[in-house]
């Protein structure tokens, strides 16, 4: 991950401030996401990912994300309602000619998406609630 951040910044230009952080929703406290990386001049995130070479590849055919990341993508977004921009990255050191993959997702072309993840876990943090109120003595 560290080696990623630094090739996301020397090919972005764009500096990542240097901590590690969890953020919480401010609609629950039980809402949290922890990026990989916040962009130091925007309200922007980095999720990192650094998988096999065929999602890699897949991913770099298809020109998006792998999609079994789709909610962990959303869940940015429900988490800090003032998030942008979240740099989704691919990144390898086994494949020299595709070392980085970089897949910016904007807040305004996923707006269903994270109605309907707020609403899901708003009802799932529900129940989780009354179960704990359920079983506590």
């Amino acid at each position: 991950e560290p080696e990623a951040k630094q090739v996301f910044t020397e090919k972005t230009g764009l500096k990542l401030i240097n901590r590690s952080v969890v953020w919480q929703s401010d609609y629950s406290k039980q809402s949290i996401i922890s990026p990989d990386g916040e962009v130091e001049s925007a309200h922007a995130a980095v999720e990192i990912k650094c998988p096999d070479s065929h999602v890699i590849i897949r991913a770099y055919d298809e020109n998006q994300y792998p999609q079994e990341y789709k909610w962990q993508v959303v869940k940015y977004f429900v988490t800090d309602e003032k998030l942008e921009k979240l740099y989704f990255v691919l990144y390898t050191d086994v494949m020299p000619a595709l070392p980085m993959l970089i897949f910016e997702i904007n807040r305004k072309d996923i707006v269903s998406e994270i109605a309907e993840y707020r609403a899901f876990e708003l009802e799932i943090l529900k129940q989780a609630d009354q179960l704990i109120e359920r079983l506590s003595f």
